[in-house]
Protein backbone atom coordinates (compact mmCIF):
# COMPACT_ATOMS: atom_id res chain seq x y z
CA UNK A 1 0.00 0.00 0.00
CA UNK A 2 1.47 3.22 -0.77
CA UNK A 3 0.49 5.82 1.51
CA UNK A 4 1.09 9.61 0.80
CA UNK A 5 0.09 12.64 3.04
CA UNK A 6 -0.91 16.41 2.20
CA UNK A 7 0.20 19.48 3.91
CA UNK A 8 -3.70 21.25 3.28
CA UNK A 9 -7.43 19.96 3.02
CA UNK A 10 -6.90 22.27 -0.47
CA UNK A 11 -3.99 20.03 -1.63
CA UNK A 12 -5.85 16.39 -0.60
CA UNK A 13 -8.56 17.77 -2.82
CA UNK A 14 -6.91 18.58 -5.90
CA UNK A 15 -5.25 15.10 -5.60
CA UNK A 16 -8.04 13.44 -5.09
CA UNK A 17 -9.71 14.84 -8.07
CA UNK A 18 -7.07 14.90 -10.26
CA UNK A 19 -6.72 10.86 -10.04
CA UNK A 20 -10.49 10.57 -10.02
CA UNK A 21 -10.16 12.64 -13.63
CA UNK A 22 -6.93 10.69 -15.01
CA UNK A 23 -8.98 7.35 -14.79
CA UNK A 24 -12.50 9.20 -15.53
CA UNK A 25 -10.27 9.72 -19.26
CA UNK A 26 -8.37 6.11 -19.60
CA UNK A 27 -10.68 4.06 -18.53
CA UNK A 28 -13.84 3.61 -21.08
CA UNK A 29 -16.26 2.86 -18.42
CA UNK A 30 -15.10 3.60 -14.54
CA UNK A 31 -16.75 2.24 -11.83
CA UNK A 32 -16.43 5.04 -9.11
CA UNK A 33 -17.20 4.39 -5.24
CA UNK A 34 -18.24 7.92 -3.51
CA UNK A 35 -18.38 9.31 -0.16
CA UNK A 36 -20.41 12.42 1.16
CA UNK A 37 -19.74 14.78 4.06
CA UNK A 38 -18.06 17.78 4.54
CA UNK A 39 -14.25 16.77 3.45
CA UNK A 40 -16.22 15.16 0.01
CA UNK A 41 -17.06 19.02 -0.68
CA UNK A 42 -13.86 20.59 -1.86
CA UNK A 43 -13.24 17.70 -3.60
CA UNK A 44 -16.59 17.54 -5.99
CA UNK A 45 -16.20 21.34 -6.47
CA UNK A 46 -12.15 20.79 -8.26
CA UNK A 47 -14.12 17.67 -9.84
CA UNK A 48 -16.50 20.17 -11.24
CA UNK A 49 -13.94 22.23 -12.25
CA UNK A 50 -11.77 19.95 -13.89
CA UNK A 51 -14.75 19.04 -15.51
CA UNK A 52 -15.64 22.50 -16.87
CA UNK A 53 -12.41 22.54 -18.23
CA UNK A 54 -12.74 19.12 -20.23
CA UNK A 55 -10.23 17.42 -18.28
CA UNK A 56 -13.21 15.29 -16.10
CA UNK A 57 -15.84 13.44 -18.65
CA UNK A 58 -18.16 11.58 -16.06
CA UNK A 59 -21.13 10.68 -18.72
CA UNK A 60 -19.92 6.91 -19.06
CA UNK A 61 -18.97 6.10 -15.16
CA UNK A 62 -21.22 4.58 -13.16
CA UNK A 63 -20.99 6.10 -9.53
CA UNK A 64 -22.30 3.53 -6.25
CA UNK A 65 -21.95 5.24 -2.59
CA UNK A 66 -21.29 4.28 0.31
CA UNK A 67 -24.12 4.73 2.53
CA UNK A 68 -27.58 6.65 2.72
CA UNK A 69 -29.23 8.23 6.05
CA UNK A 70 -32.63 6.48 6.44
CA UNK A 71 -34.69 9.29 5.09
CA UNK A 72 -36.20 9.41 1.19
CA UNK A 73 -33.89 10.35 -1.31
CA UNK A 74 -35.77 13.56 -2.25
CA UNK A 75 -35.25 14.83 1.57
CA UNK A 76 -32.52 17.59 1.53
CA UNK A 77 -30.94 15.53 4.21
CA UNK A 78 -30.20 12.32 1.67
CA UNK A 79 -26.81 11.82 0.80
CA UNK A 80 -28.27 11.58 -2.73
CA UNK A 81 -29.42 15.17 -2.65
CA UNK A 82 -26.09 16.37 -0.85
CA UNK A 83 -24.57 14.32 -4.30
CA UNK A 84 -26.98 16.09 -6.36
CA UNK A 85 -26.04 19.43 -5.12
CA UNK A 86 -22.23 19.42 -4.63
CA UNK A 87 -21.67 17.05 -7.94
CA UNK A 88 -24.33 15.37 -9.94
CA UNK A 89 -25.84 18.88 -11.35
CA UNK A 90 -22.69 19.91 -12.57
CA UNK A 91 -21.11 17.49 -14.63
CA UNK A 92 -22.39 15.35 -17.59
CA UNK A 93 -23.02 11.94 -15.50
CA UNK A 94 -25.86 10.02 -17.02
CA UNK A 95 -28.40 9.81 -14.37
CA UNK A 96 -29.13 6.23 -15.28
CA UNK A 97 -25.25 5.30 -13.88
CA UNK A 98 -26.07 6.86 -10.68
CA UNK A 99 -26.57 4.28 -7.98
CA UNK A 100 -27.79 4.41 -4.53
CA UNK A 101 -29.47 2.79 -1.44
CA UNK A 102 -32.86 4.21 -0.92
CA UNK A 103 -32.96 5.19 2.71
CA UNK A 104 -36.46 4.96 3.29
CA UNK A 105 -36.92 1.38 1.47
CA UNK A 106 -39.69 -0.92 3.48
CA UNK A 107 -37.81 -3.98 3.43
CA UNK A 108 -34.12 -2.84 4.26
CA UNK A 109 -32.77 -6.24 3.81
CA UNK A 110 -34.43 -6.10 -0.28
CA UNK A 111 -33.03 -3.10 -0.64
CA UNK A 112 -29.74 -4.21 0.61
CA UNK A 113 -29.41 -7.08 -1.48
CA UNK A 114 -30.46 -5.24 -4.51
CA UNK A 115 -27.81 -2.55 -3.88
CA UNK A 116 -24.87 -5.65 -3.62
CA UNK A 117 -26.16 -7.35 -6.68
CA UNK A 118 -25.99 -4.13 -8.68
CA UNK A 119 -22.27 -3.43 -7.85
CA UNK A 120 -21.40 -6.86 -8.51
CA UNK A 121 -23.16 -6.54 -11.77
CA UNK A 122 -21.06 -3.52 -12.65
CA UNK A 123 -17.68 -5.33 -11.07
CA UNK A 124 -15.28 -4.43 -8.17
CA UNK A 125 -14.35 -0.38 -8.18
CA UNK A 126 -11.75 1.25 -10.33
CA UNK A 127 -12.03 3.63 -7.40
CA UNK A 128 -12.89 3.86 -4.26
CA UNK A 129 -12.65 7.46 -2.24
CA UNK A 130 -13.26 7.13 1.22
CA UNK A 131 -13.20 9.24 4.53
CA UNK A 132 -11.89 8.58 8.55
CA UNK A 133 -14.20 10.25 10.55
CA UNK A 134 -12.98 12.05 14.18
CA UNK A 135 -14.04 8.35 15.72
CA UNK A 136 -12.44 6.33 13.30
CA UNK A 137 -15.53 5.57 11.46
CA UNK A 138 -15.33 4.89 8.15
CA UNK A 139 -18.00 6.46 5.98
CA UNK A 140 -20.81 5.73 8.52
CA UNK A 141 -19.32 2.20 9.88
CA UNK A 142 -18.27 3.02 13.44
CA UNK A 143 -14.99 1.78 14.76
CA UNK A 144 -15.14 -2.50 15.24
CA UNK A 145 -12.46 -5.32 14.74
CA UNK A 146 -14.32 -6.91 11.79
CA UNK A 147 -16.34 -5.74 8.61
CA UNK A 148 -19.81 -6.32 8.65
CA UNK A 149 -20.13 -9.32 5.65
CA UNK A 150 -23.16 -7.81 3.63
CA UNK A 151 -24.47 -4.49 3.15
CA UNK A 152 -26.93 -3.60 6.12
CA UNK A 153 -28.26 -1.15 8.37
CA UNK A 154 -26.19 0.60 10.91
CA UNK A 155 -26.80 2.35 14.16
CA UNK A 156 -25.23 5.73 14.47
CA UNK A 157 -23.30 6.23 17.44
CA UNK A 158 -23.58 9.33 19.82
CA UNK A 159 -20.47 11.14 18.13
CA UNK A 160 -21.19 10.52 14.68
CA UNK A 161 -24.99 12.01 15.45
CA UNK A 162 -23.32 15.28 17.00
CA UNK A 163 -20.92 15.47 13.75
CA UNK A 164 -23.77 15.08 11.64
CA UNK A 165 -25.99 18.08 13.57
CA UNK A 166 -22.92 20.56 13.80
CA UNK A 167 -22.68 20.16 10.19
CA UNK A 168 -26.25 21.38 10.06
CA UNK A 169 -28.24 18.11 9.43
CA UNK A 170 -31.58 18.52 11.64
CA UNK A 171 -33.09 16.82 12.70
CA UNK A 172 -30.37 14.19 13.04
CA UNK A 173 -31.23 9.88 11.89
CA UNK A 174 -30.46 7.60 14.45
CA UNK A 175 -30.02 4.85 11.38
CA UNK A 176 -28.28 4.72 8.12
CA UNK A 177 -27.45 1.82 5.10
CA UNK A 178 -24.28 1.00 4.69
CA UNK A 179 -22.69 -0.83 1.66
CA UNK A 180 -19.87 -3.66 3.38
CA UNK A 181 -16.57 -2.49 2.71
CA UNK A 182 -15.90 -6.52 3.60
CA UNK A 183 -17.71 -7.29 0.19
CA UNK A 184 -16.14 -4.38 -1.94
CA UNK A 185 -13.06 -6.10 -0.31
CA UNK A 186 -13.90 -9.80 -1.59
CA UNK A 187 -15.02 -8.37 -5.23
CA UNK A 188 -11.74 -6.42 -5.78
CA UNK A 189 -8.97 -8.11 -4.21
CA UNK A 190 -9.18 -11.41 -6.24
CA UNK A 191 -8.26 -9.48 -9.60
CA UNK A 192 -4.36 -9.16 -8.96
CA UNK A 193 -4.34 -12.39 -6.82
CA UNK A 194 -5.05 -14.19 -10.13
CA UNK A 195 -3.37 -13.42 -13.69
CA UNK A 196 -3.98 -10.58 -14.67
CA UNK A 197 -3.71 -10.50 -18.75
CA UNK A 198 -2.94 -7.55 -21.24
CA UNK A 199 -6.08 -6.82 -23.43
CA UNK A 200 -5.64 -5.21 -26.60
CA UNK A 201 -7.38 -4.59 -29.35
CA UNK A 202 -6.54 -4.02 -32.81
CA UNK A 203 -9.12 -2.43 -35.50
CA UNK A 204 -8.73 -1.04 -38.97
CA UNK A 205 -9.75 2.20 -39.73
CA UNK A 206 -11.02 1.23 -43.19
CA UNK A 207 -11.38 -2.34 -44.79
CA UNK A 208 -7.69 -3.73 -45.96
CA UNK A 209 -5.91 -1.89 -43.27
CA UNK A 210 -3.48 -4.83 -42.50
CA UNK A 211 -5.53 -5.05 -38.59
CA UNK A 212 -5.91 -8.71 -38.46
CA UNK A 213 -2.49 -9.71 -40.55
CA UNK A 214 -0.90 -7.59 -37.57
CA UNK A 215 -2.63 -9.05 -34.45
CA UNK A 216 -2.48 -12.44 -35.58
CA UNK A 217 1.39 -12.18 -36.37
CA UNK A 218 1.91 -9.99 -33.00
CA UNK A 219 -0.16 -12.47 -31.02
CA UNK A 220 1.98 -15.40 -32.36
CA UNK A 221 5.30 -13.73 -31.86
CA UNK A 222 4.15 -13.36 -28.29
CA UNK A 223 3.57 -17.13 -28.10
CA UNK A 224 6.27 -18.62 -29.41
CA UNK A 225 9.29 -16.10 -28.88
CA UNK A 226 8.18 -14.59 -25.83
CA UNK A 227 6.77 -17.12 -23.92
CA UNK A 228 3.37 -15.81 -23.24
CA UNK A 229 -0.09 -17.45 -22.92
CA UNK A 230 -2.00 -15.83 -25.52
CA UNK A 231 -5.64 -15.87 -26.43
CA UNK A 232 -7.04 -14.48 -29.32
CA UNK A 233 -10.73 -13.27 -29.87
CA UNK A 234 -12.36 -12.57 -33.32
CA UNK A 235 -15.05 -10.12 -32.83
CA UNK A 236 -14.96 -9.14 -37.28
CA UNK A 237 -18.13 -10.66 -37.48
CA UNK A 238 -18.45 -9.47 -41.20
CA UNK A 239 -14.95 -11.16 -42.62
CA UNK A 240 -13.63 -12.96 -39.75
CA UNK A 241 -11.03 -14.92 -40.52
CA UNK A 242 -8.17 -14.54 -38.36
CA UNK A 243 -7.67 -18.14 -37.91
CA UNK A 244 -6.74 -18.45 -41.89
CA UNK A 245 -3.56 -15.88 -41.08
CA UNK A 246 -1.54 -18.73 -38.79
CA UNK A 247 -3.42 -22.13 -39.11
CA UNK A 248 -4.83 -24.65 -41.35
CA UNK A 249 -6.28 -26.10 -38.75
CA UNK A 250 -10.90 -25.60 -38.72
CA UNK A 251 -12.35 -25.14 -35.65
CA UNK A 252 -15.14 -27.41 -33.99
CA UNK A 253 -16.62 -24.08 -31.94
CA UNK A 254 -16.78 -20.16 -32.55
CA UNK A 255 -17.81 -17.15 -30.71
CA UNK A 256 -21.34 -17.76 -31.36
CA UNK A 257 -20.89 -21.39 -29.05
CA UNK A 258 -19.43 -19.36 -25.83
CA UNK A 259 -21.87 -16.60 -26.33
CA UNK A 260 -24.47 -19.00 -25.72
CA UNK A 261 -23.09 -20.65 -22.49
CA UNK A 262 -22.16 -17.22 -21.35
CA UNK A 263 -23.69 -17.53 -18.17
CA UNK A 264 -21.77 -20.96 -17.55
CA UNK A 265 -18.93 -19.92 -18.53
CA UNK A 266 -15.12 -20.75 -17.02
CA UNK A 267 -12.04 -21.17 -17.92
CA UNK A 268 -12.24 -25.33 -18.66
CA UNK A 269 -15.47 -24.55 -20.92
CA UNK A 270 -13.45 -21.46 -22.37
CA UNK A 271 -10.26 -23.74 -23.41
CA UNK A 272 -12.58 -26.67 -24.81
CA UNK A 273 -13.66 -23.66 -27.30
CA UNK A 274 -10.60 -22.78 -28.61
CA UNK A 275 -8.46 -23.52 -31.78
CA UNK A 276 -4.89 -24.42 -30.95
CA UNK A 277 -2.42 -22.92 -32.94
CA UNK A 278 0.54 -23.35 -30.37
CA UNK A 279 0.39 -24.80 -26.83
CA UNK A 280 0.41 -21.80 -25.68
CA UNK A 281 -1.48 -19.45 -28.45
CA UNK A 282 -5.15 -20.38 -28.42
CA UNK A 283 -8.15 -18.26 -31.10
CA UNK A 284 -11.79 -18.33 -30.38
CA UNK A 285 -12.70 -17.88 -34.19
CA UNK A 286 -15.82 -15.58 -35.20
CA UNK A 287 -19.07 -16.99 -35.95
CA UNK A 288 -19.38 -18.47 -39.47
CA UNK A 289 -22.03 -16.28 -41.06
CA UNK A 290 -23.92 -13.16 -40.10
CA UNK A 291 -26.70 -15.23 -38.85
CA UNK A 292 -24.70 -16.72 -36.14
CA UNK A 293 -22.81 -13.56 -35.14
CA UNK A 294 -26.29 -12.24 -33.63
CA UNK A 295 -26.04 -14.89 -30.73
CA UNK A 296 -22.98 -12.64 -29.84
CA UNK A 297 -24.68 -10.11 -27.44
CA UNK A 298 -22.67 -7.15 -25.59
CA UNK A 299 -23.57 -8.88 -21.86
CA UNK A 300 -21.47 -11.85 -23.19
CA UNK A 301 -18.35 -10.12 -23.78
CA UNK A 302 -17.91 -9.51 -20.10
CA UNK A 303 -17.31 -13.22 -18.62
CA UNK A 304 -15.63 -13.96 -21.78
CA UNK A 305 -12.64 -11.30 -21.47
CA UNK A 306 -12.74 -12.29 -17.35
CA UNK A 307 -12.57 -15.50 -17.78
CA UNK A 308 -9.71 -15.33 -20.72
CA UNK A 309 -8.09 -12.89 -18.71
CA UNK A 310 -7.19 -15.18 -15.70
CA UNK A 311 -6.41 -17.55 -18.16
CA UNK A 312 -3.84 -16.32 -20.53
CA UNK A 313 -0.86 -13.76 -20.06
CA UNK A 314 -2.50 -11.51 -23.24
CA UNK A 315 -5.60 -11.60 -24.57
CA UNK A 316 -5.90 -9.79 -28.09
CA UNK A 317 -8.95 -8.78 -29.93
CA UNK A 318 -9.47 -8.27 -33.35
CA UNK A 319 -12.29 -6.11 -34.05
CA UNK A 320 -12.37 -5.59 -37.23
CA UNK A 321 -13.29 -2.32 -38.32
CA UNK A 322 -17.05 -1.89 -36.90
CA UNK A 323 -18.07 -0.31 -34.18
CA UNK A 324 -20.60 -1.56 -32.50
CA UNK A 325 -21.98 -2.75 -28.71
CA UNK A 326 -20.37 -5.71 -28.92
CA UNK A 327 -17.06 -3.97 -30.84
CA UNK A 328 -17.02 -1.29 -27.69
CA UNK A 329 -17.50 -3.70 -24.91
CA UNK A 330 -14.12 -5.31 -26.02
CA UNK A 331 -12.40 -2.04 -26.14
CA UNK A 332 -13.94 -0.55 -22.94
CA UNK A 333 -12.04 -3.37 -21.36
CA UNK A 334 -8.79 -3.04 -23.24
CA UNK A 335 -5.28 -2.00 -21.90
CA UNK A 336 -4.49 -0.24 -25.34
CA UNK A 337 -6.60 -0.01 -28.87
CA UNK A 338 -4.34 -0.36 -31.98
CA UNK A 339 -5.98 1.73 -34.52
CA UNK A 340 -4.55 0.49 -37.94
CA UNK A 341 -4.27 2.46 -40.63
CA UNK A 342 -2.21 3.48 -44.23
CA UNK A 343 -0.95 6.62 -45.64
CA UNK A 344 -3.42 8.18 -48.01
CA UNK A 345 -6.52 9.47 -48.09
CA UNK A 346 -9.31 7.51 -47.93
CA UNK A 347 -7.56 6.23 -45.09
CA UNK A 348 -6.66 9.35 -43.39
CA UNK A 349 -10.32 10.72 -43.44
CA UNK A 350 -11.77 7.42 -41.72
CA UNK A 351 -8.96 7.85 -38.90
CA UNK A 352 -9.96 11.14 -38.16
CA UNK A 353 -13.49 9.58 -37.55
CA UNK A 354 -12.63 6.69 -35.53
CA UNK A 355 -10.25 8.68 -33.62
CA UNK A 356 -13.14 11.03 -33.25
CA UNK A 357 -15.54 8.23 -31.79
CA UNK A 358 -12.81 6.50 -29.80
CA UNK A 359 -12.24 9.74 -28.15
CA UNK A 360 -16.25 10.36 -27.43
CA UNK A 361 -15.97 7.35 -26.16
CA UNK A 362 -13.39 8.46 -23.38
CA UNK A 363 -10.42 6.95 -24.46
CA UNK A 364 -7.35 8.74 -24.03
CA UNK A 365 -4.63 9.47 -26.18
CA UNK A 366 -2.52 7.16 -23.96
CA UNK A 367 -4.91 4.18 -24.44
CA UNK A 368 -5.54 4.70 -28.63
CA UNK A 369 -1.96 3.82 -30.74
CA UNK A 370 -2.14 4.58 -34.00
CA UNK A 371 -0.40 2.11 -36.26
CA UNK A 372 0.69 3.10 -39.80
CA UNK A 373 1.00 0.00 -42.15
CA UNK A 374 2.19 -0.41 -45.64
CA UNK A 375 4.58 2.89 -44.66
CA UNK A 376 6.51 4.21 -47.47
CA UNK A 377 9.41 7.12 -46.83
CA UNK A 378 8.90 8.65 -50.00
CA UNK A 379 4.71 8.80 -49.89
CA UNK A 380 3.17 12.37 -50.94
CA UNK A 381 1.57 12.31 -47.34
CA UNK A 382 4.05 11.84 -44.69
CA UNK A 383 3.89 10.96 -40.91
CA UNK A 384 4.21 14.39 -39.97
CA UNK A 385 1.42 15.37 -42.20
CA UNK A 386 -0.60 12.43 -40.89
CA UNK A 387 -0.06 13.47 -36.94
CA UNK A 388 -0.68 17.00 -38.10
CA UNK A 389 -4.17 16.19 -39.32
CA UNK A 390 -5.05 13.82 -36.72
CA UNK A 391 -3.47 15.63 -34.24
CA UNK A 392 -2.25 12.35 -32.57
CA UNK A 393 1.34 10.85 -32.33
CA UNK A 394 2.56 7.63 -34.33
CA UNK A 395 3.14 4.22 -32.20
CA UNK A 396 5.04 2.01 -35.06
CA UNK A 397 4.97 1.70 -38.23
CA UNK A 398 5.32 -1.38 -40.53
CA UNK A 399 6.84 -1.18 -44.40
CA UNK A 400 5.24 -2.14 -47.01
CA UNK A 401 6.71 -5.65 -48.14
CA UNK A 402 3.56 -6.82 -50.69
CA UNK A 403 5.34 -9.85 -52.04
CA UNK A 404 6.32 -11.63 -48.32
CA UNK A 405 2.86 -10.60 -46.45
CA UNK A 406 1.11 -12.35 -49.63
CA UNK A 407 3.33 -15.07 -49.27
CA UNK A 408 2.11 -15.39 -45.29
CA UNK A 409 -1.73 -14.75 -45.91
CA UNK A 410 -1.89 -17.13 -49.01
CA UNK A 411 0.05 -19.86 -46.75
CA UNK A 412 -1.51 -19.46 -43.37
CA UNK A 413 2.05 -18.96 -42.22
CA UNK A 414 3.32 -16.01 -39.31
CA UNK A 415 5.57 -14.02 -41.55
CA UNK A 416 8.84 -14.57 -39.31
CA UNK A 417 8.52 -17.88 -40.12
CA UNK A 418 9.05 -17.44 -43.96
CA UNK A 419 11.12 -14.52 -43.94
CA UNK A 420 12.26 -13.71 -40.54
CA UNK A 421 15.15 -11.03 -41.66
CA UNK A 422 11.70 -9.26 -43.57
CA UNK A 423 12.25 -5.66 -42.58
CA UNK A 424 8.21 -6.48 -41.57
CA UNK A 425 9.49 -9.06 -39.35
CA UNK A 426 11.28 -6.95 -37.64
CA UNK A 427 8.87 -4.13 -37.49
CA UNK A 428 6.38 -7.17 -35.90
CA UNK A 429 9.19 -7.90 -33.43
CA UNK A 430 9.33 -4.23 -32.27
CA UNK A 431 6.09 -4.25 -31.24
CA UNK A 432 5.74 -7.45 -29.84
CA UNK A 433 8.37 -6.42 -27.72
CA UNK A 434 6.72 -2.98 -26.53
CA UNK A 435 3.79 -5.07 -25.12
CA UNK A 436 6.17 -7.14 -23.00
CA UNK A 437 7.83 -4.63 -21.75
CA UNK A 438 4.54 -2.38 -21.17
CA UNK A 439 3.44 -2.40 -17.34
CA UNK A 440 0.47 -4.23 -16.57
CA UNK A 441 -2.66 -1.46 -15.10
CA UNK A 442 -3.25 -2.26 -11.73
CA UNK A 443 -6.68 -4.42 -11.90
CA UNK A 444 -9.99 -4.11 -8.98
CA UNK A 445 -10.30 -1.56 -6.27
CA UNK A 446 -7.53 0.86 -7.52
CA UNK A 447 -7.25 3.37 -4.99
CA UNK A 448 -7.92 3.70 -1.68
CA UNK A 449 -7.62 8.21 -0.62
CA UNK A 450 -8.02 8.86 3.17
CA UNK A 451 -9.29 12.18 4.42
Amino acid sequence: MKVETFSTPAAVARAAATRIARLLKRRGRPVLLLPVGKTAVPICRELARLHAAGRAPFRRATTFNLDELRVPPEDPRSFRAFMDRHLFSKVDLDARRIRFLRGDAPDVARECARYERELAREGPPDLALVGIGENGHVAYLEPSRSLPPTTSLVRLSASTRRGLAADGLQPVPREALFEALGRVRQRAAPVPARRRARILSFVGCKGGSGATFIATNVAHLLAEQEGKKVALIDLNFQFGDAALYVTHRVPARTLADVADEAHRLDASLLANSMLQVLPNFHILPAPEDPEQALRVRPESIDPLLEVAGSAYDVVIVDAGRTLDDVTVRAMDRSDAVYAVLQLNLPFLRDAKRLLRVLTSLGYGRDKVKLVVNRFHKRSTITLQDLQETLQHEVFRTLPNSFDAVTASVNQGVPIFKLASRDPVSRGLREIAGTLVEAKKEAGGWRRLLSR
